[in-house]
């Protein structure tokens, strides 16, 4: 029995000897189509990742600027603080000197105070209540008005670290009984007539600036 074959390939195929070269341009067109598909996708994917390597650019810039202002007020911190520091130990050593020198200003506020037409006989000073006694004598009444204006003076006074004086005020005034007397002046035989006087107050110091 003889063997029969059957040819499948299309007539007119089997007619055109190159038509192979229909089917390998098709394949061509397909590859062409897929690299250009796959060229443009990758254009996209790398204009992506420029624009995201831009923002991490900028992103990273902020953060140096934000660090620049934070290290920038870090010193402007440690700047006051340093100068908070002096300011303190001003103060620690003016409190100092007004404690140490505090009988001294207040001799010298007495002297400075009082008016012409008087003169003190005795000066008590008591630091623990912050109260002064003056007993002395006058001329007149009116040098006792002089002095208490005086000394409601200094509660306007503004302090000043230079003078000490100015660190403070009197307040709380009391005045006694104002009695005539008589004045032997020393070595002269010779007396005058005056008044005496008892006056108190409170001496109140200031804070330091």
């Amino acid at each position: 029995m003889a063997d029969i074959n059957i040819n499948l390939v299309p007539y007119e195929e089997l007619e055109n000897k190159f038509w192979f070269v229909i089917e390998i341009a098709s394949i061509v067109m397909v590859v062409i189509m897929l690299n250009a598909f796959s060229s443009k996708q990758t254009a996209h994917i790398r204009r992506d990742i420029e624009s995201i390597n831009v923002k991490i650019s900028e992103n990273k810039q902020s953060i140096d600027n934000i660090k620049d202002e934070v290290d920038a007020l870090e010193s402007i911190k440690e700047d006051i603080a340093a100068m908070e520091s002096k300011i303190d130990a001003a103060n620690r050593v003016s409190v100092s000197e007004f404690a140490r020198f505090e009988g001294v200003i207040l001799l010298e506020a007495m002297s400075s105070l009082k008016p012409e037409g008087m003169w003190y006989k005795d000066l008590e000073i008591n630091s623990d209540s912050k109260r002064v006694t003056i007993t002395g004598h006058m001329h007149q009444a009116n040098a006792l008005a002089d002095f208490i204006v005086a000394l409601r003076s200094t509660q306007g006074s503004v302090n000043q670290n230079r003078d000490l004086r100015s660190r403070i005020y009197f307040e709380d005034i009391s005045i006694g009984d104002i009695t005539g007397d008589n004045f032997s002046i020393p070595g002269i035989d010779q007396s005058l007539d005056v008044l005496g006087f008892r006056i108190e107050f409170n001496y109140v110091e200031r804070s330091a600036l």
